[in-house]
Order: C-alpha cells, then structure tokens, then sequence
C-alpha cells in the first residue's frame, strides 16, 4: 500500500485547512493507506491531540529557543495567537524556512513516502517541491491543496513571491477548490493547465447530517469562522442589531410590515486574535443581541447547527467555505455573500432549491476589506437578505423537497477518492 505524506503548517482543526487535513489523514486510514504527518504547533501546544494511526510525526514548535516567535497564520487573523507573514523579520524567515526545511527533509528521509500532499501554496509546498528536485530519479510526487490564503499571501507579502514561483513548477500538480480559483493559480504560479485539478470541499456526513429543529419563538442566526474584519462580523452585528430595532424607511422594505419575527439572536462561534479580534468581541459585548460561543470543534457546531435557524457566512473573501456545506448538511437555509466560484459549485440544484441566498459583494479594497463607502450599503442589503429567509422560516414556507442528495454528494470520502485516483494511488 502507498504511503502518503501530509504537511500543513499550522495548527490542525482550528481551521478551514486543518479540518481538510484531519478529514484526509481519517479517510485515508478507512482506504488502508500509510500515512506521515508534518506539522508545526505552538509550544505550549506540546500535548495537542494529532491525528492517530499515523506512521511518522513530525511537529516544528514555536515560541522556542530555536524558533523564538509565535507560529505564522496563512490568514492575517487566526483563531489562535499568531504572527502575519508580511511582519516577519529577515532572520525569523531565514529560521522559519530553515525549520520547515529541516522536519520535511527529516520526514521523508525516515518515512519514505510515494506521495507528498501539501496544504497551501506557500512556503512548506516550495520546500517540499525543491527537495523533490533534488532527489532525480526518485519517483516521489507532490501536490498542494490550495485553500486560497495562499493566494492572499502572495499579495500581502510578496518578497516570498520568487521563492514560491521557482519552487512550484517542481510540483506534480495542485488541487483546486473551484474553477475560478484554478484560473487564478495558473495565472499567478504560472502553472500549467494540465497540473490543475478541480477537487471542491467536502464535510463530515456522520457529524452533519437532517435533524428535527426545535420550535423556538426566538429566531437564532449562526455564524462560525474566524472573528476578523474580512469575514464580515462586524457588518453582520450591526445587521442584527438592525432586524431587532425599529426600521427608518431608508431600508429597501417598507418599516410597517418589517418586523414580525419576534426577538432576532445572533451567535458567534469562533474566536479572533489580535486588534481585530479585541474589536469584533467589544461589538458583540455591546449588541444586547449577540451571543458569543468560543471555538466549537465540529461536533459541538453540528449540535449549535440543530438548535439554530439561520447560518449566515457575510464574508470578504474565501478560498470555498466548508461551513456553508455543513450547514447545509444539516437543513439550515444560508444567507452567504456571492464568492467566486461558490455559486459554480453548488450547483443548479441547491441554487435552485431557495435554501440559499447569495449577498453581492462589496467593493473591496485590497484582498479582502470593504472600502468605506460600500460598508452602509453592504449592511442594508446583508439585511434586507436576513429579514426575507428568515421570514420564510417563521411562516415556514421552505419546501421540503431540498436537493439532500446534491449535498451528500460532496462528503470527505468522495473529495479523498477523487485526490487518489488523480494522483494514481
């Protein structure tokens, strides 16, 4: 049987990525496959769980002697304490690099693997890539996962941007989570269009999965992801806040027949870092409408899923937001902003279905924040949005003829069956 080589280099779990990682270590384990992990976590995360089953580890810590710095995010706010790329010193890059260098080199020496699968284009997959240049005439492959950071990274800090460029046309070829995303890589990375391959997301169908909702008087809107500017939290706060005061006639529905829904909640699972993460949480203390949830791992946001109404994911910019699917899985309508590539994805039948409403985009400035401008138009329309689903839930006029099988179609097993038979395992 083959053996495969994880690397991510971040903490598993906490994010978009890690739970891709922790779903591809178990499907792989189900299929037999031998696998290795390559991994870097803060020190005082010395006992983190990883994955089990697996045949080599290889975990890089910070905030040590050696690396004397906190772990670097591929988002510039992490759910966890972290420092941005675009801040790191010239020596901390020369060490961070050095590191990386050093546990990949060791974890490939001792666990041999057939086949390198690298979270992010960044700088962990140019590492890998340039060892496997190095070893000619071995028949190791390596691929990224792109999860979109790594594009934002190229652009907020761009002196890695040669470094990743010469290392990536090493690579045997990079999965992608949608079509515009695949555009994008091949424009940026200059890689070529057969080294492409459109994999999607997937979720965990024994995690979320239908089930009965509790009446409630009180509607209760959910959000999960990072507490960051570029996910729209602040906009969303002010948005509920909106649903539960009295509406002026500036809102695009007439204030007479705009509220009666009763009390509107809000919950926030997730957790912010840093200034950004300080504000939103002041926001949120403020709104008497708000209820803050922490961190949930996946099965606690399943539970808060089956107790909620409403998922709303108002982001700036995604790489393709698994939630949204979870969410789904679970029977909840979404209110969600119209990322590229999210409407391709999802396809005829769940656009269709009326489950989802998509909330243009603002204009942005830079990657991912609203420009001042468009901010008070983005919060009426991300209301208005609000106020019809949630309309539709209260005189429960959502069909029940949901397009389930469009969603279960996109578990984990499906995504880790169409990376294998890509790579040719």
């Amino acid at each position: 049987m083959s053996r495969i080589l994880h690397i991510l280099s971040q903490i598993p779990s906490k994010t978009g990525s890690g739970i891709f990682l922790d779903n591809m270590i178990h499907q792989g384990a189900l299929a037999g496959y031998e696998q290795g992990l390559v991994v870097c976590l803060p020190k005082s995360l010395k006992s983190f769980a990883l994955p089990q089953r697996l045949l080599h580890t290889e975990t890089i810590f910070f905030e040590t002697e050696e690396l004397p710095f906190k772990l670097p995010g591929m988002s510039d706010v992490m759910p966890y304490e972290s420092v941005k790329f675009s801040e790191l010193t010239p020596v901390e890059w020369l060490l961070y690099t050095q590191s990386l260098e050093k546990g990949i080199r060791h974890a490939i020496e001792k666990f041999q693997p057939d086949v390198i699968i690298s979270n992010h284009l960044w700088v962990a997959t140019a590492i890998a890539a340039n060892i496997k240049k190095e070893l000619s005439g071995n028949p190791l492959k390596i691929f990224a996962v792109s999860h979109g950071t790594d594009l934002r990274q190229m652009t907020l800090a761009p002196y890695m941007k040669d470094f990743i460029l010469n290392a990536s046309i090493h690579l045997s070829g990079v999965f992608c989570l949608h079509k515009e995303q695949m555009h994008l890589i091949h424009n940026t990375y200059f890689i070529p269009t057969e080294k492409l391959f459109l994999i999607g997301n997937g979720y965990n169908a024994d995690i979320f999965h239908r089930q009965e909702r509790p009446f409630s008087e009180t509607l209760r809107v959910i959000y999960a992801g990072k507490l960051s500017y570029s996910k729209g939290v602040l906009e969303l706060i002010e948005a509920v806040n909106a649903l539960n005061a009295a509406i002026s006639q500036d809102y695009p529905f007439p204030s007479s027949t705009f509220n009666p829904l009763g009390e509107v909640r809000l919950g926030l699972a997730g957790k912010g870092s840093g200034e950004e993460g300080r504000v939103i949480l002041e926001a949120a203390a403020q709104s008497p409408y708000t209820d803050l949830l922490g961190f949930l791992d996946q099965n606690a946001l399943a539970e808060v899923f089956y107790h909620s109404d409403l998922f709303v994911l108002p982001s700036f910019y995604e790489g393709l937001p698994l939630v949204v699917l979870e969410a789904l899985a679970t029977g909840l309508p979404v209110v969600v902003t119209n990322l590229p590539g999210l409407q391709d994805w999802m396809n005829g039948p769940i656009n269709d279905s009326g489950y989802i409403e998509y909330v243009p985009l603002p204009e942005l400035e830079g990657v991912d924040q609203c420009k001042k401008a468009g901010r008070d138009p983005f919060v009426k329309a991300l209301t208005a949005a609000l106020h019809r689903s949630l309309l539709k839930i209260r005189n429960q006029s959502y069909t029940a003829d949901f397009p389930y099988a469009s969603v279960e179609a996109r578990s984990w097993e499906r995504v880790f069956k169409s990376i294998t038979g890509l790579i040719g395992l």
